[in-house]
């Protein structure tokens, strides 16, 4: 029935499977995540919830319960909730890579850096193509003024990103070589990662709308507001770097144009270092 798109029918009859059985963990879940496409949190948490009490063994062969109920409390501003349900989901699988990236980004948000940072190597040890661990390393790793290890963590970033993920290395990749005053590097940054906007959009297969998130929200210096990208706002920067004088200044006309333009870009969420 949900595949026939009667969400109604299909919730009616998961709803009669809980009824006849009340174990009926996979009931449980699925209704859960129905309840969570139609924005409905108290019921979903409550369903995933229910899930992992009917059978605790269930979660077991679906860990992604774990990552849907940690992801709405997250959005409810529960975070001790929510870090409760990842270290619950790392005790019962230590390689569990996306539980470590999710409390690292939990920890980030809540200054813990040397907890993040740790969250996010054991992210990356449990799975060494995690790109996004990857980039939010690199970014910390920036912030506490180890450039090379963040241009490295951009790099296999980049090695082991697809789409959007891969976009946002090379984007934070550039801010690092503009940094350094390596203007043919950072332009080459921006032009990749137009490139890889480009081929992520026009990927018939990629599914934007399922797409975990992995943009940021911390602050602090170096840091990045936001990490996503798009192309017209980026050729609005790439534009202004090539104005670029001697310490970094943009000259007059043309170069301040392009930068207020690009700037205007970032607000709608292009990644830009705080100031």
């Amino acid at each position: 029935l949900e595949e026939e798109g009667d969400k109604d029918g299909a919730k009616a009859s998961w709803q009669a499977a809980i009824q006849a059985d009340p174990k009926h963990a996979a009931a449980h879940h699925n209704l859960g995540c129905l309840l969570e496409e139609e924005g409905d949190c108290n019921g979903s948490n409550a369903s995933y919830l229910a899930a992992i009490q009917a059978n605790p063994k269930y979660i077991d062969k679906h860990r992604d319960l774990y990552y849907n109920l940690g992801q709405l409390l997250k959005k409810e501003g529960d975070y001790n909730g929510a870090m409760a349900i990842y270290q619950a989901a790392i005790k019962a699988d230590p390689k569990c890579s996306y539980a470590h990236y999710h409390l690292g980004c939990l920890l980030e948000e809540e200054d813990d850096e040397d907890g993040a940072k740790a969250s996010y190597q054991a992210a990356i040890q449990a799975d060494p193509k995690h790109a996004a661990a990857h980039n939010n390393l690199g970014d910390l790793l920036s912030s506490q003024g180890d450039k090379d290890g963040a241009k490295a963590s951009y790099q296999a970033a980049i090695r082991w990103g697809r789409g959007m993920d891969k976009a946002e290395a090379h984007n934070r990749l550039h801010w690092l070589l503009e940094e350094e005053g390596d203007k043919g590097g950072a332009e080459a940054s921006f032009q990749a990662a137009i490139q890889a906007i480009r081929a992520f959009q026009a990927d018939p297969n990629n599914n934007r709308a399922r797409r975990r998130p992995t943009a940021r929200t911390t602050g602090g210096p170096g840091r990045f507001t936001r990490t996503s990208v798009d192309i017209p706002a980026l050729r609005c920067r790439l534009g202004a770097l090539r104005h670029l004088v001697p310490g970094g200044r943009v000259q007059k006309g043309h170069g301040e144009a392009y930068w207020l333009n690009g700037f205007v870009g970032e607000q709608a969420g292009v990644g830009r270092p705080n100031s």
